[in-house]
């Protein structure tokens, strides 16, 4: 009788070992599985933050390219002008 009763005791201390060694692989792998998504969305992060960086940067380009043309047509509408009103002072 005290061997049934030692052997009973010994599959249910065995077996709480095993589920608690169960459970702490899940929530090792659950850790993982979280690290990883959390990397993933770093590195997601930074490609965006780097391709924000980029388009800033070409809108910033952009922008100047613009002011310069918008300068250059000033620029050649003050010189059609000269040239009309010196045609127009030379007759």
């Amino acid at each position: 009788m005290c061997a049934i009763s030692f052997i009973t005791i010994l599959i249910l201390v065995l077996s709480n070992v095993a589920h608690k060694k169960y459970n702490f692989q899940q929530e090792k792998t659950i850790q993982k599985e979280h690290q990883k998504m959390l990397y993933e969305d770093s590195i997601q992060n930074n490609k965006d933050s780097i391709k924000n960086e980029q388009i800033e940067l070409i809108s910033s380009e952009l922008s100047d390219i613009n002011k310069t043309i918008r300068e250059t047509k000033r620029i050649i509408h003050r010189i059609e002008k000269q040239i009309k009103d010196i045609k127009e002072n030379d007759f």
